[in-house]
């Protein structure tokens, strides 16, 4: 979801607020819409919303509630119309301080319905393993990964010990992987080195989930491209041979 989907629901679950002092009724809205937003970035959205009308309807009345769920659907709908198809079912790891959970289960919600097979630590690592051990073979094992950097989860130890992981590995075995995504107002000058001469994308300038999975989409055509020039090159080689 984007910040216009946010505040789309912002308007029309303020449309529907009973008259109260100004503020009060933005923080209602505000909440409403919130939550809308949480239930679309989630597994069962139709059910969630579903839920969720009926907690509306004791703020919004019975239309007002119904109104917002009718535009949550129609958001939902038109997202799922721009996600693109990910060939391959490719693995893409996530990794993401605390600070930037939510934007991480958004963007986990979209990559699976776009037919990649996601990893975040938060649901992918079960009680009783070890956290850096699974964080090291998700990175391994990945096609592609997203890091999501902001001002405050860059202050995590967890987020700086995964980018040096990401790096080492990268320097290792030649083969890049990462997708930098921009999550706040940092400047490039502001990101960890290894992450300062890769191009990044910003999630609210590329629409959030559905541009970093665009993103993803058109990076994969780029590598199979590249990969069938270089067998390409060295089938001719063979023959020549």
């Amino acid at each position: 979801m984007t910040e216009n989907d946010y505040a789309r629901l912002f308007d029309i679950a303020l449309e529907s607020v009973p008259r109260m002092t100004a503020n009060a009724q933005r923080d209602v809205a505000r909440a409403i819409a919130n939550e809308a937003l949480k239930a679309l970035a989630g597994e069962d959205a139709t059910e969630r919303l579903r839920v969720a009308r009926v907690r509306w309807t004791k703020v919004l009345g019975s239309r007002g509630a119904a109104h917002v769920e009718r535009v949550a659907l129609k958001l939902l709908e038109q997202t799922s119309r721009r996600l693109p198809r990910l060939p391959a079912s490719p693995r893409v790891a996530i990794l993401a301080a605390s600070p930037d959970n939510a934007v991480a289960v958004d963007l986990r919600v979209a990559l699976a319905k776009s037919g990649a097979v996601p990893w975040y630590y938060r649901g992918d690592v079960k009680a009783g393993q070890r956290w850096r051990i699974r964080v090291d073979d998700a990175i391994r094992d990945a096609r592609y990964v997203v890091v999501l950097l902001s001002k405050a989860g860059l202050e995590s130890n967890d987020i700086q010990y995964e980018l040096d992981v990401l790096h080492s590995l990268e320097m290792d075995d030649r083969r890049e992987r990462v997708i930098a995504v921009v999550v706040d107002g940092l400047q490039r000058s502001d990101l960890p080195l290894p992450i300062q001469v890769v191009q990044y994308v910003r999630w609210a300038t590329v629409g959030g989930a559905a541009g970093v999975v665009t993103a993803i989409h058109e990076r994969a055509g780029l590598d199979d491209l590249e990969r069938a020039e270089r067998e390409g090159d060295v089938r001719s080689n063979g023959r020549r041979a």
